[in-house]
């Protein structure tokens, strides 16, 4: 049984809707996943007319606030100075959230769940879980296809004498779950909910994306931006065959 919706005071006061962060800044991350990562949950949540609250579990200073513009309830460990302003920021650990049962109608989680250990995610999911009334959308790198290929890039950017991503260095630390691990770990807190598996990046457009940008830096020529302008346009051709993360679309049964 779980508690009905409570209101929270994390946005009871007027938090400014912030403009949203241009389509340069999302391509300033090296594999372009902030954009393809959140472009696919905006458009879940636009054809779910999701309208409450929204937490987001290791958002970062940025987040789904700044690719949305909307008000967002971000949890993480730490934030600085660049944390944009309709980010309400709450410093917490996932596996214990501080906030009622189903205090948001929604709750996601984007490419968090692979950065804790395997004995930690059950429990981070439990809350995720615990916290959302409604909705909850999880996007997390799965498989050993996907693994296999974070080592790859590990290697090569080792080999071109760049710094290793302390984002890879962590997945490869901890494994990346698979698709039956996930599914096993909602349905443990919600036996019936309803899920919808959508997959995200190909893993071989990624293989590619990631060199071409981890060799030339951050885009600074035309070239470089035509290739980001062709990959917005294509995005909807991006997330066929064996891809790099599963977004899980999960709708919860509440109980009255």
């Amino acid at each position: 049984m779980m508690n009905q919706a409570k209101t929270n005071t994390y946005l009871s006061t007027a938090v400014p809707k912030h403009r949203k962060i241009t389509w340069r800044h999302h391509f300033m991350n090296p594999w372009h996943d902030i954009f393809l990562r959140y472009d696919a949950i905006e458009s879940l949540l636009k054809k779910a007319e999701v309208e409450g609250e929204i937490l987001e579990v290791g958002s970062g200073n940025w987040g789904l606030a700044a690719w949305s513009g909307k008000s967002v309830v971000g949890v993480d460990m730490n934030f600085n100075e660049s944390r944009v302003p309709n980010l309400v920021a709450v410093k917490a650990d996932v596996t214990l959230l501080p906030f009622a049962d189903a205090s948001f109608e929604t709750v996601i989680s984007s490419d968090m769940l692979e950065h804790l250990s395997p004995e930690e995610r059950p429990q981070g999911v439990k809350e995720i879980m615990r916290v959302a009334s409604k909705f909850v959308v999880i996007a997390v790198p799965v498989g050993k296809d996907a693994e296999r290929q974070d080592r790859e890039i590990a290697e090569y950017q080792k080999n071109q004498g760049m710094p290793v991503d302390t984002m890879l260095v962590e997945h490869l630390e901890n494994g990346l779950p698979n698709r039956g691990d996930v599914l096993a770990m909602i349905h443990t807190v919600d036996k019936t909910a309803e899920i919808k598996v959508i997959r995200n990046f190909n893993l071989q457009i990624r293989r590619i994306s990631t060199k071409y940008v981890s060799s030339r830096g951050l885009p600074q020529g035309l070239l470089d931006y035509l290739i980001t302008w062709a990959i917005r346009i294509m995005r909807p051709f991006l997330h066929i065959g064996s891809c790099y993360r599963d977004i899980y679309f999960v709708k919860r049964t509440i109980m009255e």
